[in-house]
């Protein structure tokens, strides 16, 4: 009996130690391969190619616009023209959503009495352009500026009733970003956006930071 439990004890310490090596074995393989086609993936960049897809990501009000707004949404959908591997122009189309801050539905009630809730959209048409530090690496950190349209509008609600204002101004924006390549047609990356409208009165502020998915369409 006691051969037998050294045995099934030995087996056991034999399944353990080749379990343990086995998924060492195949973690490596699979960092190896990630490697390997990290180092094989490179989406160039060339002079005649889009750069088409989405961001999505948050937006976060400054200055007074803090005041009156919670951090919300955006998402936008990007087309950019490529000039040359270190810049390209191109158009953004954006949506933003946020609610009222609580301070500042707080102040409502207290003047009005009443519980008045709300939030703001922020629709956004520009022009852009991009200008990549290092074009030729797989790791693409770049600079963009660029400037539009804006269409800022309250919705207001109230015992299931809403009611809204708006008005289009115009406005600047810029922000840094980096690209990564993910395969050799399409990157991914994060950017980070300012955006300042031209409002009367004190400027509407406020910063986008998103996600990009981008791909390669055209010219190589």
């Amino acid at each position: 009996m006691r051969s037998m439990s050294r045995r099934c004890q030995a087996r056991r310490s034999w399944s353990a130690m080749t379990g343990g090596v086995m998924r060492q074995r195949t973690g490596f393989v699979v960092v190896l391969m990630l490697l390997l086609w990290a180092s094989s993936a490179n989406a160039t960049l060339s002079k005649g190619q889009w750069l088409l897809g989405p961001s999505a990501g948050l937006l976060i009000p400054v200055g007074d616009y803090k005041d009156i707004g919670k951090t919300g949404f955006g998402l936008s959908a990007d087309a950019d023209y490529v000039l040359s591997p270190s810049g390209s122009i191109g158009a953004v189309v954006a949506y933003n959503r946020n609610g009222w801050s609580d301070d500042f539905k707080q102040a409502l009630q207290m003047a009005t009495g009443l519980p008045i809730d709300g939030h703001y959209t922020v629709m956004h048409y520009g022009a852009r352009g991009r200008f990549f530090l290092a074009p030729e690496g797989k790791t693409k950190p770049f600079i963009a500026v660029g400037g539009g349209l804006y269409n800022f509008k309250v919705t207001g609600k109230l015992y299931g009733s809403s009611a809204s204002d708006s008005q289009t101004k115009g406005g600047i924006n810029g922000g840094l970003g980096l690209l990564f390549d993910a395969g050799t047609s399409a990157h991914v990356g994060v950017q980070g956006t300012f955006h300042d409208i031209l409002t009367d009165g004190s400027n509407l502020k406020y910063i986008n930071a998103t996600a990009v998915l981008l791909f390669d369409v055209g010219k190589k």
